[in-house]
């Protein structure tokens, strides 16, 4: 087997279920959701740029972070449905509720950071800026429950309640426990909760990649890479596995990162090996393995943080 066209790719996904885990909106539902999605986009674009400082656009590292999680959460509600039974062809009113409560603290730390800024400097946090934080922690969980399953929002939430009554805790537990405007003070108005490394991480490197790995796609570059590592591998014992690994270590050479290599050449690969009577986790993780060993492949040769420059604050 040398390739796989475009409608072969697709009957995969919609057979191995990868294509019906989110939405599927038409008209005005679609289109504003896929007009957000292209702001987002346009907006990380002009900000890692540069473009907004020279348009005289300043965005200072906390309002783009506060922007990134907003556009996150919001596009959540509106393409990931709350259960597998859930309606795939419309979005109910509870989760347009949900998409437009996000929008409230990352657009006020957007807007209202230096003010933000000052009272956290003289040890005010209001119960406006109270309310704000919990919101937003409790749609954060919501969102992660429903793209990656319900234990990394539990373990978050046992932190959570630990932080708050670590003094009643037994044993080597025991510790100094926060009141609730401290640990929201922390977690939702500052760089050390919900705006801290990852998410800048993600807010920089990682989200520029995924578009890139968009473009990919669209243009067709992730299938040639895909249809090259097949006619090289799809033929040997093992073929499905051995052309998640050619397919990454192609991808590698152009993508320092591991995410995007996931999205760009997954996307392919894990309904393939699954079709060839893999186990879906065995599947992913042959890829995620893959991938990060394609991330290291020269010239990219991984990585860092470092590498990118960002505009001033």
């Amino acid at each position: 087997m040398n390739s796989l066209d475009v409608e072969r790719q697709e009957q995969i996904l919609e057979e191995t279920g990868t294509g019906r885990r989110f939405r599927q909106l038409k008209g005005a539902a679609g289109r504003g959701t896929a007009a957000l999605a292209i702001s987002m986009s346009v907006y990380h674009i002009l900000y890692i740029s540069g473009t907004l400082t020279r348009l005289h656009i300043y965005v200072t590292h906390l309002p783009h972070l506060a922007a990134h999680v907003f556009f996150v959460l919001a596009l959540v509600f509106l393409i990931v449905p709350p259960t597998k039974k859930a309606a795939r062809n419309k979005i109910p009113w509870y989760d347009i509720l949900l998409a437009l409560m996000a929008v409230a603290q990352p657009v006020y730390l957007f807007f209202m950071f230096d003010a933000v800024e000052a009272d956290l400097a003289q040890g005010v946090f209001t119960p406006y800026q109270l309310g704000l934080t919990i919101t937003t922690v409790v749609l954060i969980l919501e969102a992660t429950r429903r793209t990656v399953g319900i234990a990394l929002p539990l373990v978050a939430i046992f932190f959570i309640i630990y932080a708050l009554f670590s003094d009643y805790f037994p044993g080597f537990l025991l510790s100094v426990g926060y009141d609730i405007w401290d640990l929201a003070r922390f977690i939702g108005m500052w760089t050390d909760g919900i705006y801290s490394t990852l998410t800048s991480i993600a807010a920089t490197i990682v989200i520029m990649f995924m578009i890139f790995a968009q473009f990919l796609i669209i243009s067709g570059g992730s299938r040639f890479l895909t249809n090259l590592a097949l006619s090289v591998m799809g033929h040997v014992r093992g073929g499905p596995a051995k052309v998640a690994v050619v397919a990454s270590a192609f991808m590698g050479t152009m993508s320092g990162s591991t995410t995007a290599n996931v999205a760009t050449t997954g996307i392919i690969t894990i309904p393939f090996m699954k079709e060839a009577g893999y186990k879906p986790h065995y599947a992913a993780a042959v890829e995620a393995v893959a991938s990060n060993g394609g991330q290291m492949m020269p010239p990219i040769m991984a990585v860092s943080y470092t590498h990118l420059t960002l505009p001033p604050n």
